[in-house]
């Protein structure tokens, strides 16, 4: 199974239960997921579990699940009887007043828009990654450092465009210290070649980079407190 399908498929399971006849759907929920357990007990092995352990990503946990045919085979028998209701239209409506609230400095109402935003955005589209990388941006200025760093790698991992690799490389560099945190900006400054920023303002991003790759700044307040929670 390809890794996109995987994702796709995972993500499209984590809104069912949402939209029309929310009742209906949460019984057809909690009935999908007690399958789902059994046939998991009756499949998996325990080198898998180990993998499923070492996983650091949500959707990387459930791909392991999805290879497994008749898993796969009981998710999809679901998603038939109960599509998604996604609507592309409404999606980009609620990213668009996110990013505008962002831009007022409304961390906490573009944090919610966003959330929306991500129910309604269809998977396998470039938009998703982008509304993980800006929803990653609104929770790092609600010190929310744990969330941001879960949300960038989302986005990575969800193909977000190459030209802004450096903005969220950048972002993980201030989420890390040491020598991580100098690796993500050395990332970020050989993630400008795909920018496409004109002359200067690469030149200017480049000198602020390699001054945090040099000396990182301390890690955010409360970062490593915040680790999973």
């Amino acid at each position: 199974m390809e890794q996109r399908g995987s994702v796709n498929l995972a993500l499209t399971v984590g809104m069912i239960g949402r939209g029309k006849d929310s009742q209906q759907r949460q019984d057809g929920v909690e009935y999908v997921v007690k399958k789902l357990c059994q046939h998991i007990r009756g499949v998996v092995t325990g080198d898998e579990w180990r993998k499923y352990e070492a996983s650091k990503l949500d959707p990387s946990r459930i791909e392991l699940f999805l290879d497994r045919k008749e898993i796969k085979s009981c998710v999809q028998k679901y998603l038939k009887l109960h599509p998604s209701h996604k609507d592309k239209t409404k999606a980009m409506i609620l990213k668009n007043a996110a990013n505008k609230a962002f831009g007022s400095g409304d961390n906490s109402g573009a944090l919610h828009l966003y959330t929306q935003c991500l129910a309604l955005m269809p998977h396998g589209t470039k938009d998703v990654a982008v509304v993980y990388a800006n929803r990653s941006a609104a929770l790092f200025h609600l010190q929310e450092y744990w969330l941001s760093k879960r949300d960038a790698e989302l986005a990575f991992h969800l193909n977000y465009p190459t030209e802004l690799h450096y903005k969220l490389f950048e972002r993980l560099g201030r989420l890390a210290h040491g020598v991580e945190a100098s690796r993500h900006f050395q990332a970020a400054i050989k993630a400008l070649e795909s920018s496409g920023l004109d002359e200067l303002k690469m030149k200017k991003t480049k000198k602020v980079l390699e001054e945090l790759r040099k000396n990182p700044a301390a890690i955010p307040h409360g970062f490593h407190q915040n680790q999973g929670k």
